[in-house]
């Protein structure tokens, strides 16, 4: 018997999901003409593509299934940005299967952010930088996407300049539109509770990382780092000394021209302390974002969202193996149940080079995010597989 079609939903509807099950060879081919290579990573690669009735321009991110794990991320990626939709979050419109590959049609942007700086660099030295409005433009709505991920209770867990996605190179626009993109190292992560598994780009690490507890405000420390190398042109710290040590304003390395209220978001996106480190929840309703709301005629309230998740306390001396108790938060040894995997971009320019991702720092090299996206080595330390405290598995030794 023939298969059943596809079924895609136009372009202006928020998502189009595919029938996980299908396997129609000819599903894809028949409703889209593959393109040009965007990018390539460890499981596949991104294509421009473009539909045969519409015409219009899309991205497809194709996973070789092939790759053992390819499954799990096709599947767990669709998952998250179904249930992650939003203005700030990059789309998936469609998603197929057939023999080869795992296709996922996704929102076509003109590139990444660090595109878009090194385009305005070339157009001439601007004073003062970006200048105050564009900053708080792209950062208020990468922030934006920060915000939904968390209140739909994921932890994104690689926000950086190359996961950031535009939809023109002058990001000085007033209409330039910024989303958070490449969900792929990105968990379900319930307030209260930690992860451990060290992934993403050492350079946005803060340093919870480096003690393999961290929550949902490790984004926010990674947002600070994209600041800095936004209005600085370099980034803060590229180690775990200088992560936990180096104080980049005593150091005068923040420009002048930055205005008080653009330095104190800085400032509390920086902090090093988790626990006095604000949520998303809380910087968004910083002045500095606030303030260029009221300019621009909208309301100065910050959407409507649950309330801010309450910082919980550290308890290094507790064990792990205790009921959980919904009504207050864990010990921050326990973290959730992991498995190591392999994943690949949401989209890329064209140039990159994609290096692996890591999900266990005894397999795999972390990301290290630079001009040339080379890889770095690979951290060496006893194998170790931190699971759920409720199954009876181990708790990983602070450091």
């Amino acid at each position: 018997s023939s298969a059943r079609p596809k079924r895609t939903l136009p372009c202006n509807c928020k998502l189009a999901m595919g029938n996980l099950n299908s396997s129609n060879e000819e599903s894809f081919h028949s409703h889209y003409v593959l393109g040009k290579q965007l990018g390539k990573g460890a499981q596949g690669r991104v294509h421009v593509c473009h539909h045969k009735v519409s015409g219009a321009f899309f991205a497809v991110k194709m996973i070789d299934r092939s790759v053992k794990t390819s499954w799990a991320t096709y599947r767990r990626e669709v998952d998250l940005c179904k249930s992650a939709c939003s203005d700030n979050v990059v789309r998936v419109l469609a998603d197929f299967v057939d023999a080869d590959y795992c296709y996922i049609v996704m929102e076509r942007y003109e590139g990444h952010l660090r595109k878009g700086l090194k385009w305005v660099s070339k157009e001439g030295p601007q004073p003062g930088g970006l200048g105050d409005e564009p900053l708080r433009r792209i950062l208020g709505q990468v922030l934006c996407g920060i915000q939904h991920l968390h209140n739909c209770g994921i932890a994104h867990r690689d926000v950086k300049s190359h996961n950031v996605f535009i939809d023109r190179v002058d990001v000085r626009h007033p209409g330039c539109r910024v989303v958070l993109g490449d969900l792929g190292l990105a968990r379900r992560l319930e307030h209260g509770r930690f992860l451990c598994a060290q992934v993403g780009t050492r350079k946005y690490w803060g340093p919870e990382l480096y003690d393999k507890k961290y929550t949902h405000n490790a984004d926010i420390f990674a947002l600070g780092v994209l600041f800095f190398l936004v209005v600085c042109s370099q980034y803060p710290y590229f180690d775990e000394h200088q992560a936990r040590n180096r104080d980049v304003f005593a150091e005068g390395l923040v420009p002048a021209s930055l205005s008080p209220q653009a330095l104190s978001f800085l400032k509390l996106s920086l902090q090093k302390d988790p626990l006095q480190r604000p949520f998303s929840n809380e910087l968004a309703l910083h002045p500095w974002l606030l303030g260029g709301a009221r300019e621009e005629g909208r309301p100065a309230e910050a959407p409507a969202a649950p309330e801010a998740p309450e910082k919980p306390e550290a308890a290094p001396g507790e064990a792990a193996g205790q009921p959980e108790d919904a009504q207050k938060p864990l010990p921050p040894q326990v973290c959730h149940h992991w498995r190591s995997r392999q994943v690949v971009k949401v989209l890329g320019d064209a140039d990159d080079q994609l290096g692996e991702d890591s999900t266990s720092p005894e397999r795999y090299p972390c990301r290290d995010e630079s001009d040339e996206e080379t890889p770095t080595p690979s951290l060496r330390r006893p194998p170790r597989r931190p699971t759920c405290g409720d199954r009876g598995d181990r708790t990983p030794p602070t450091p």
